[in-house]
């Protein structure tokens, strides 16, 4: 299963001091800009570099400062200035992480753990909710049982499509100039559970048998008869209905997949105010690279499902966007399902969906204590 990274080495390029404060100064690593204290880098040095909603080990001492925040890297604002991240001397950690290469993916090497704004589903197999004929077959046919009515949790079948994840422009930064005089299709990052169904083709199929249909979340997938958010929102919008219309209009590949975010009540604090809805990001037809973004937005829609909203356009530009601007972008409108929420962000992309990355309204992280 995919791994998050979240702490890598890095080099410091830049130290800017911060008007009025002696002791500290702003780091930039990366994309990122870090409060550090004053002399304790060089600019050029070597660092490792935790990102944002890492978890740091409670049995190492070198985070025991981290205690107050309970061992979480959020974003912070101090001294009138925003910092994202947490910049420490590789020499903290032995010489096995100070030899390393910049780049050098350290996440499992220190043990962080990635903290999630919700717990993922964690279904219990509960077998007194069981239909009699069902508790027969477990105890008569225990094997039969086990092998074809008992449901599981699975991990995400990266094997079909891959997980729901946008990388930030801060842990990127060189992409800027790959994209540059190329126009970027750009959306609201609605702050939800991401959500994924699946329509797969069986190879071999009967009439009323021809499709698995899978539900899947962030992480796992979602027995369909567990009670969920997923599986609601599955049986109140007819997603699966939905796929088999989808896997017509798409010639009828190996499988048809969208992936959206689910918003409403009991999710997120429902910062949006409505009840329980889906808004669908992604579309996948039988390949494992995303539909571009007027192909997605079409058939989506074509067939009745919500698609995330559509914000302007950034026109293709002669210099390369900066990291500054795209932030300014991220947060100087409302939510456009709610103006009076913050808008958590956004999420830009080329038009064939080759490239994309999400950019955070820092705003919305410190209202919110992300």
């Amino acid at each position: 299963m995919a791994r998050d990274r979240l702490a890598h080495i890095e080099i410091i390029t830049k130290l800017s001091p911060i008007e009025g404060k002696d002791r500290i100064e702003l780091a930039t690593v990366l994309g990122w800009q870090v409060i550090v204290k004053k002399g304790e880098f060089q600019e050029g040095d070597k660092c490792v570099f935790f990102e944002i909603d890492s978890l740091l080990p409670e049995s190492n001492p070198n985070f025991k400062f981290m205690e107050k925040s309970k061992f979480r890297v959020k974003t912070m604002r101090m001294a009138g200035v925003i910092s994202q991240g947490l910049v420490l001397s590789p020499t903290l950690f032995g010489n096995g992480v100070a030899g390393m290469d910049v780049g050098a993916d350290v996440t499992e090497i220190l043990q962080i753990k990635k903290y999630e704004k919700y717990e993922d589903v964690k279904v219990q197999y509960d077998t007194s909710s069981l239909p009699k004929w069902k508790k027969k077959v477990k105890y008569y046919w225990p094997w039969f049982f086990n092998t074809f009515l008992k449901e599981r949790v699975e991990d995400f079948p990266t094997y079909i499509v891959p997980k729901t994840d946008e990388t930030r422009i801060q842990a990127i930064p060189e992409i800027l100039d790959t994209l540059k005089g190329q126009e970027l299709f750009v959306t609201e990052k609605l702050d939800g559970q991401s959500a994924t169904y699946i329509l797969l083709k069986r190879k071999i199929g009967l009439p009323f048998w021809s499709y698995k249909f899978i539900i899947c979340s962030r992480n796992l997938v979602i027995p369909p008869a567990k009670d969920s958010s997923y599986t609601r929102v599955a049986k109140a919008f007819d997603v699966k209905k939905k796929l088999i219309k989808l896997y017509e209009l798409c010639g009828q590949p190996k499988y048809v997949a969208v992936q959206g975010e689910v918003i409403g009540a009991g999710i997120q604090g429902n910062k949006y105010k409505r009840n329980l809805e889906f808004y669908v990001f992604n579309l996948f037809s039988g390949t494992h690279d995303r539909e571009d973004c007027h192909k997605y937005e079409e058939l989506s829609k074509s067939v009745g499902f919500n698609v995330v909203p559509r914000l302007p356009s950034v026109p293709a530009q002669e210099e390369p966007l900066t990291i500054d601007y795209l932030v300014q972008l991220s947060g100087n409108e409302k939510s456009v399902l709610n103006p009076d929420a913050e808008r958590e962000g956004i999420v830009l992309r080329t038009k064939d969906s080759k490239h994309s990355f999400k950019v955070i309204n820092p705003n919305f992280l410190l209202k919110y204590d992300e």
